[in-house]
């Protein structure tokens, strides 16, 4: 499933190691590629964390890319104050989202 996620994505930006080349970090979007945007697994090492690397990812991504201009959207269960920082902010009543595996109600 992932490799298909890879290969679905709209944009990939990813961060690695100097010396040995191995991937550190990583966050994939999708994109309808003119207006919206969704951050996806935005990950960094458990190494390399504290280390300004996941501010760079999501920089990267967000601000420097050709989303810029974008609504970006994500889910995520942790590191709020970083998205915050890049203008993310809790839903408002305008949001609203199915989750997994349920069933759509039909009159």
């Amino acid at each position: 499933m992932f490799e298909r996620q890879l290969d679905c994505a709209w944009r990939i930006v990813a961060a690695y190691e100097r010396l040995l080349g191995a991937m550190v970090g990583f966050a994939r979007a999708f994109s309808d590629g003119a207006a919206i945007a969704y951050l996806a697994d935005v990950y960094v090492a458990p190494h390399c964390r504290g280390l300004g690397l996941g501010t760079s990812i999501v920089q990267g991504m967000v601000d420097d890319g050709p989303g810029a201009k974008f609504r970006w959207m994500l889910h995520t269960a942790d590191a709020h104050e970083l998205y915050a920082r890049f203008g993310f902010s809790a839903p408002d009543s305008t949001l609203m989202q199915r989750d997994f595996g349920m069933p759509a109600v039909r009159d």
